[in-house]
């Protein structure tokens, strides 16, 4: 059974891009593309005016969204879906109706927290992922990554994600960057063995660390790096050059699964200029699969 990818599709810069992203890593894993876009409701005030002037409305916000899916020139995509209501909902019910494992969507061109709010699709989605979510700034993810980086901590969330990023770079023939972040050098080696007190010793500590959670990593080029500071911008910092792909894991929290609430995965997809890939450790569709066939 083939996986299934969704991209939210709107006709802006930012959805373009994720529709891009989304067909590149679709490529690698054999992956079925789907392009979804959401228009209005009927407008509650209509129910005031006569329901004649809501269906016509209603009509004509479905003739402009077949028509702007009709007009999407991306190869790649293998369908268009035209939904209706609220975006972040109905994308979240597709994902679950069409068993997806992966939601992507298109970012705003703001920085900082005003980027995610704007797009209040991003923000829905990441409250309650039912899959890993792909969120994808304006003018990047138009090609197949060439570096995946992980953010790597050693917590479960961060070794799900180490493992989706690894799966990845295999299926993309990519390189993989492991970036650790700590407040001191000292926290470092105290994290990573004590009596390290040397960069190389820690930085050999570290590789260790993570090629052990990631059984190995053997297939594909790997780089490391230790960084210190504030883990978010810190990891933001590091993946502003070189970087295509960046893997972060985040906790699960309540019945709605927030992949997103209070963690450092929020600030890197608010500030990252890189698409970032999200696993919510709960998430019961994965992107992870074995990458064999990706090389038949």
């Amino acid at each position: 059974m083939s996986l299934v990818y969704i991209a939210g599709y709107d006709g802006s810069d930012g959805s373009r891009a994720a529709i891009a992203a989304t067909v590149a890593l679709a490529r690698a894993e054999d992956a079925t593309v789907i392009a979804a876009h959401v228009h209005a409701q009927m407008p509650a005030m209509y129910a005031d005016v006569g329901m004649a002037a809501g269906v016509e409305l209603y009509q004509e916000l479905r003739r402009q969204g077949e028509e702007l899916l009709g007009a999407l020139d991306v190869d790649g995509v293998d369908e268009r879906v035209l939904l209706s209501g609220d975006p972040a909902h109905a994308l979240h019910d597709l994902a679950v109706d069409r068993g997806a494992s992966l939601l992507s969507v298109g970012l705003t061109h703001r920085e900082g927290f005003d980027r995610l709010v704007a797009g209040s699709i991003a923000t829905g989605l990441l409250h309650g992922a039912p899959c890993p979510v792909l969120t994808v700034p304006p003018g990047t993810g138009t090609g197949a990554p060439k570096v995946v980086a992980v953010a790597f901590d050693g917590r479960p969330e961060a070794r799900r994600a180490l493992e989706s990023a690894t799966r990845l770079a295999v299926a993309l023939r990519s390189e993989l960057l492991l970036l650790a972040c700590f407040e001191s050098p000292a926290l470092a080696a105290s994290a990573l063995g004590g009596g390290l007190d040397f960069e190389a010793d820690l930085e050999g500590a570290f590789v260790q660390v993570v090629r052990d959670a990631a059984g190995g990593v053997a297939d594909v080029p790997v780089t490391s790096r230790l960084l210190t500071g504030a883990a978010g911008p810190a990891i933001t910092e590091a993946t502003k050059e070189g970087v295509d792909l960046l893997v972060a894991g985040s906790r699960a929290y309540g019945p709605l699964r927030s992949v997103i609430a209070g963690s450092v995965s929020r600030h890197l997809v608010d500030h990252a200029s890189c698409p970032v890939l999200v696993i919510p450790r709960s998430a019961e569709a994965e992107i992870d699969r074995e990458p064999a066939s990706a090389h038949e």
